[in-house]
């Protein structure tokens, strides 16, 4: 489904380009939109509608741990990028500090390349480019290819928006090299077009250099056979149009018009609207060019009236564009009128600046046919303000008529300039005034306050004349008040007392408690540890999907022979100990320990879908630990025992029996099973069932060993566990 998003994506995005005017100032448009396509395509959820996984990822964050976290971080940046690009690039960010955090480099890397690319999208080139070199830094410190083949990309679609093709090109190249050394058909086909793309826009720019469009037709026609082969229509459309735009440019329309006409095939074929408008647009634009107005006028209006039937506003613009061309190579020059002036306020209110520029050219032109030379000169001057790179020489000459009127603004704003002078000559001379106004106004004030001072301080020695008198009377009041506070703090210091104790039971009282709620907790899960404290009693509960994970240890007998009980013990809790951390890092639940065996499960006390990949995760981390501790033990040319390790999942009922020493557990024959994987395995590994691989074929390298013999079950199929996939 991402795959036929990302597809409708590209399609949108190459068309627009061929979608552009006639003019030849169309292939700039073009080449930017596909350009900024091709780099974004790996990061686009492509929807008209609000997408519903926004609110379950949410849901899914608030549980999410670790690499889960940061990848579901990134999952709704992706989801949001096309609505919401700002919240996105939060999200983004967020992904790029947790995955650092836990030093998970694939994930900070990720995320710093949808960074990049969310940063280019909103104008920010060179932040993004900042964040794709740190990201492309990074995929080449773990060697991951294909990201490294990304950033490559990416950074030279940044070239290319600072029109820096060379260096683009390079860049390209590297990752198409990268790229078809790792078969990715989908990167290989994003090269060709950039590489088509460059060639193309270079092309634009030296019109006689028939060799470089030569050059992009070569690198689009290499893409064809694998958007057929990986039936990418929309693909193989956009590719089709690219090589007729070459021709197109070289005024070889007989070629152009058949790639187009290929192309326009796959659109009908596909039924998609939105493409078709641009089609016949731009078919309609070829038309013109060969002075076939039947025809030009005909695709024009097929445009328009899927343009309008989708309502896609610049299609719309586009067509009426189109069709005012017509109207005046038809001397129709009021149709052409009406159609113009829509245009133009249409590519006022999208932001089209260089197609608002080249309407209002095209409308100025209409006002200078009309005789209306007010309103042709007025707007030829908005068009130039907007896009003086698309004005010719005879624009210039339509202008020069206005070189006169310019010349006197120039005096006029110098002599402007001049009076702007003098007024802040004068301004400072009044500031100067006021200042000294202020200084005199200052000194007035020193003097009246030293003035009010003085008579404060004779005001001052008569009233402290009074105060000594009040004090004598205070201080015989005082002794009284004192004699008074003795008494109240005798009282005080009673109740205090009488506190203190009743404090330190209460303390008292709440350690017993601790102490006895933390034992609880040891022994049982705290659901079920908060169902004894309140009923007395824990009701069993049936679990539909739970993983169980046993171990034991081969040639423990041999090791521990010789060694007091103490240190047995000892060795076991280091151990268990070590287990009791990994299976707290995979959110698995703790059973029981019977001997030297050891028995967990994940999906309980609180149910969840991920359960088999987290024990198989423990168990890869259980082995990896034994195998340290095997080489630990050989350097010191001591014995050691090494463990079997088997997985299963299915039902299980988990609950507490009894009325004394109470003991969580778990029954059911998915237990029985994973007992009969942990014998049938090997030391040293990871032994799951058919269940369990079912569960995780898709995010683990397994080995199938056949149909093992046990004991009570008969054969059953199981698997080893090699290695985790890469993402």
């Amino acid at each position: 489904m991402g795959r036929q998003v990302a597809e409708k994506l590209l399609a949108y995005f190459c068309f627009t380009f061929f979608v552009c005017s006639f003019a030849p100032l169309k292939y700039l448009y073009m080449a930017r939109l596909f350009a900024l396509f091709l780099l974004f395509l790996p990061f686009v959820a492509f929807s008209q509608k609000p997408n519903p996984k926004i609110d379950s990822l949410e849901k899914v964050l608030k549980t999410a741990k670790d690499t889960n976290k940061v990848n579901t971080y990134m999952e709704l940046a992706r989801t949001l990028f096309a609505s919401n690009p700002d919240k996105a690039l939060k999200y983004a960010e967020v992904a790029q500090k947790e995955a650092g955090m836990i030093q998970y480099k694939k994930g900070e890397a990720d995320a710093l390349t949808a960074m990049s690319v969310i940063s280019v999208q909103k104008g920010n080139t060179n932040m993004g480019f900042e964040y794709q070199n740190k990201a492309l830094t990074i995929y080449k410190h773990i060697n991951y290819k294909k990201g490294i083949g990304t950033g490559l990309n990416n950074l030279g679609r940044i070239y290319m928006e600072k029109n820096n093709y060379p260096i683009a090109l390079e860049y390209f190249q590297k990752s198409l090299k990268i790229r078809e050394e790792i078969k990715d058909e989908k990167g290989i086909l994003s090269c060709l077009n950039n590489i088509g793309g460059t060639y193309t826009f270079q092309a634009n720019e030296n019109k006689e250099s028939k060799e470089l469009y030569k050059k992009a037709r070569e690198y689009y026609t290499r893409g064809l056979p694998i958007a057929k082969k990986t039936k990418n229509e929309a693909l193989e459309a956009s590719l089709l149009n690219n090589i007729g735009a070459t021709y197109d440019e070289q005024e070889e329309y007989e070629k152009a018009l058949r790639y187009y006409g290929m192309a326009l095939a796959i659109y009908e074929r596909t039924h998609n609207k939105f493409y078709l408008a641009s089609s016949y647009h731009y078919i309609g634009n070829l038309y013109w060019k060969q002075k076939d107005f039947v025809k030009a006028k005909d695709y024009q209006l097929k445009s328009l009236q899927i343009a309008e039937e989708v309502k896609d506003k610049n299609g719309i613009a586009k067509a009426k564009y189109g069709l005012a061309s017509v109207y005046v190579e038809e001397n129709r020059l009021a149709d052409a009128m009406k159609e113009i002036l829509p245009t133009v306020a249409i590519f006022k209110e999208t932001g089209a600046r260089d197609d608002l520029a080249k309407s209002k050219r095209f409308l100025a032109e209409l006002y200078e046919k009309a005789g209306d030379f007010k309103s042709a000169h007025q707007t030829y001057k908005e068009a130039s303000l907007l896009k003086d790179s698309i004005f010719n020489t005879e624009n210039s000459k339509h202008m020069a008529g206005l070189q006169e009127s310019f010349a006197v603004a120039q005096k006029e704003k110098e002599i402007q300039v001049q009076a702007e002078k003098q007024k802040a000559s004068e301004a400072r001379q009044k500031l100067t005034n006021y200042t000294l106004i202020a200084v005199v106004l200052v000194l007035g004030l020193v003097v009246v306050l030293l003035v009010f001072v003085y008579r404060s301080l004779t005001q001052t020695k008569k009233l402290n004349n009074q105060i000594n008198k009040q004090v004598v009377q205070l201080q015989e009041q005082r002794e009284e008040i004192n004699t008074q506070n003795e008494e109240l703090h005798q009282s005080r210091e009673e109740i205090m007392a009488q506190r203190d104790a009743l404090s330190q039971t209460n303390e008292m009282i709440v350690k017993e408690q601790a102490k006895s709620d933390s034992l609880l907790l040891n022994i049982l899960p705290m659901q079920v540890a908060e169902e004894l404290k309140e009923k007395g009693s824990a009701t069993a509960q049936h679990y539909k999907k739970a993983t169980v994970l046993f171990t034991d240890f081969q040639g423990f007998t041999k090791r521990t022979a010789g060694m007091t009980p103490q240190e047995v013990i000892a060795e076991l809790n280091q151990c268990f100990s070590k287990f009791d951390a990994i299976i707290d890092k995979y959110n698995l639940e703790k059973i029981k320990t019977i001997g030297d065996a050891y028995m967990c499960a994940g999906g309980l006390p609180t149910p969840n879908d991920t359960n088999p990949i987290d024990a198989v995760r423990a168990g890869l981390a259980m082995q990896q630990y034994m195998e340290a501790y095997r080489a630990e033990c050989e350097a010191k040319g001591e014995p050691y025992f090494r463990c079997r390790l088997g997985i299963n999942t299915g039902e299980v009922v988990a609950g507490v029996v009894g009325t004394k020493k109470f003991a969580y557990d778990i029954w059911g024959d998915t237990v029985n099973t994973a007992s009969r994987a942990e014998s049938g395995g090997e030391v040293g590994m990871v032994n799951i069932t058919q269940s369990t691989y079912e569960e995780v074929k898709d995010y683990f390298e397994c080995e199938y060993r056949g149909e093992i013999e046990v004991k009570g079950k008969g054969q059953i199929k199981m698997y080893f566990v090699l290695r985790e996939k890469q993402a």
